[in-house]
């Protein structure tokens, strides 16, 4: 009985050292073993190379408590990069990827290399999933855990989709399993962690002005404006606004909405869009929701056209801060539809105000949504880079997106 005693003792000894020396690493961090996977450029068709390293990583000190909120890096200087190990390689993999990236080979090539810290790897196989420093969700997509979380793993929510259209769809996501789950958001407003807005208006510099004939284009301009759209039945009630303001002006809608238009592809602006350079006055950037911020590629990727833009989108007047002054037209300039409606059929009538107002809008020009992912990726990088100063948990998302943007209820008038 003795001799079982002390054989039971030993046993236990011998198991706990083995135990401590196995697993007590892994939650100390004393040394850890991090799988990095290398692979050459993605192609549209989804084939990658699977060659993969091993990197060890010392980390020897004791993990801090993770920090609260940050403010965004913009807004912080850090002027030392000590804290980087130069052989530190993080892996960023698109789990699910947004339809409106997928469809944009200009964006979608977008990597690392121009970045301020360029020592990430970018992957669109999700076979690397369970090995990535960081994990990238269509958030419309994920309505549910899709696996168990890897410990120190980022995820990060990404939609472009409205505040409104996630709003609404969030019963079908099981809430309860996706709490705590995500640590950064990434969408078109800009206080999410990684803003990744559709594209920008900038004041052109002085030395590219553009030196046109206008009054030549004027000329080419018959029908007062135009308007592209396939979804009819909108937060922003888009379709109820046009048919108050048709009564003041001549509209032309193609697509699902109004006349068959059979040219190019959903969501894709191709060369299709070249009627913008002839016969219509103005393009009607009408968004779908009233959202904070919500203006989208209707604007941004059209904008290289003759074209007058008139926009209807964000909330609270919103369009006067976020465009240079000239550079569109904003209903909320107007006191009702007959006040829009007057001007744009005087402006039209008149060659020379149209004329001046499209020689106005030249003076600027659109920053595509190729180099607001290319910003957005730069930024994951260097949170990456300082990540005791940006890690987060975030109990819910679709709460978080709530707390600091709002839709509101479209202005008719």
């Amino acid at each position: 009985m003795r001799a079982s005693s002390y054989v039971c003792a030993v046993f236990l000894l011998v198991m706990s050292i083995v135990v401590t020396g196995i697993w007590m690493p892994r939650y100390l961090d004393t040394k850890t073993v991090k799988i990095r996977a290398t692979h050459k450029e993605i192609k549209q068709d989804g084939r990658t190379s699977d060659e993969r390293k091993i990197v060890v990583v010392d980390a020897s000190v004791k993990r801090e408590p993770k920090p609260e909120k940050e403010e965004r890096s913009e807004q912080l200087a850090f002027d030392d990069k000590e804290n980087t190990a130069e052989d530190v390689k993080y892996l960023v993999v698109w789990y699910s990827v947004m339809s409106f990236l997928r469809n944009r080979p200009d964006a979608i090539s977008k990597d690392f290399s121009p970045c301020e810290y360029s020592n990430c790897e970018l992957s669109y196989d999700k076979g690397f999933a369970r090995v990535a420093d960081v994990l990238i969700f269509d958030g419309r997509l994920t309505t549910k855990r899709p696996f168990i979380k890897p410990y120190d793993q980022i995820w990060i929510f990404a939609a472009h989709e409205s505040l409104d259209f996630l709003n609404r769809c969030k019963r079908s996501f099981d809430l309860a399993a996706l709490r705590h789950l995500f640590n950064w958001t990434m969408t078109y407003h800009s206080q999410s962690d990684i803003p990744l807005p559709y594209g920008e208006i900038r004041e052109r510099p002085s030395k590219n002005k553009l030196r046109r004939n206008f009054t030549e284009i004027a000329k080419e301009k018959k029908i007062t404006s135009l308007i592209i759209t396939s979804n009819c039945e909108t937060q922003s009630r888009r379709m109820l606004y046009l048919q108050e303001l048709y009564e003041y002006a001549d509209i032309k809608v193609l697509g699902n909405c109004g006349e068959k238009w059979e040219c190019g592809e959903r969501t894709i602006h191709n060369e299709c869009f070249d009627i913008l350079n002839h016969t219509y006055g103005f393009y009607l950037a009408f968004e779908n929701a009233a959202c904070d911020e919500y203006f989208t590629e209707k604007l941004f990727e059209n904008y290289k056209y003759d074209i007058l833009f008139v926009v209807r989108g964000g909330c609270d007047g919103q369009s006067w801060t976020m465009f240079p002054e000239g550079s569109v037209i904003s209903v909320d300039d107007f006191d009702s539809f007959g006040e829009l409606g007057n001007f744009l059929e005087s402006a039209l009538a008149s060659k020379e105000k149209y004329a001046k107002l499209l020689e106005e809008k030249s003076k600027f020009y659109a920053v595509g949504y190729a180099d607001m992912y290319q910003k957005a990726l730069c930024e994951i990088c260097f949170r990456l880079n300082h990540k005791e100063k940006f890690y987060k948990e975030i109990p819910s998302v679709i709460d978080e997106l709530n707390s600091y943007q709002k839709c509101a209820d479209p202005i008719m008038n």
